[in-house]
């Protein structure tokens, strides 16, 4: 057999260390912030947590660098999502594309999964899911109030 040295060889320290990672991420979830929040929750199960609303009003972070479309995780401009589905949800705890039910007293409305959030410190308070202007308006009423309670509950993708 003939050995190539212009090829690297694998290190298979490197590997178990690769492989290790990767368990400890299935073990404690997908989510980073469930991992540091301790919590642990399988995708579909059914939960109440507390909202909050963000829309392309938030972009100043972005429009202050010279970037003008305010992007999201998952790729699109935020300012597309707004004017062409206007319901949508950003979460750690889902994958993209996620479609999920949210309900608040009498008002339920089903969102899709488009970005990454809440911020991470308000993760470790106890809000988990930020939903888009006009899903909080459908869903929770008055904008002014900034947050409210809502049961989530994932519906497929």
């Amino acid at each position: 057999m003939v050995r190539n040295d212009s090829l690297p060889m694998r290190d298979p320290t490197r590997k178990a260390q690769f492989w290790l990672a990767g368990l400890f991420l299935w073990h404690v979830g997908s989510s980073p912030c469930l991992a540091a929040s301790g919590l642990k929750t399988h995708p579909s199960a059914k939960f109440v947590t507390e909202a909050s609303w963000y829309s392309h009003e938030s972009c100043a972070y972005w429009e202050r660098r010279g970037v003008y479309d305010c992007p999201t995780a998952s790729g699109k401009s935020l300012y597309w999502l707004e004017s062409h589905q206007p319901y949508f949800a950003a979460s750690w705890d889902y994958p993209m594309g996620t479609r999920l039910h949210v309900r608040h007293t009498r008002h339920a409305l089903t969102v899709e999964v488009t970005d990454r959030g809440p911020a991470k410190r308000l993760v470790n308070q106890g809000r988990r899911l930020d939903l888009s202007k006009a899903a909080f308006q459908a869903v929770c009423g008055d904008l002014a109030q900034g947050t409210c309670h809502v049961t989530v509950e994932a519906v497929g993708r």
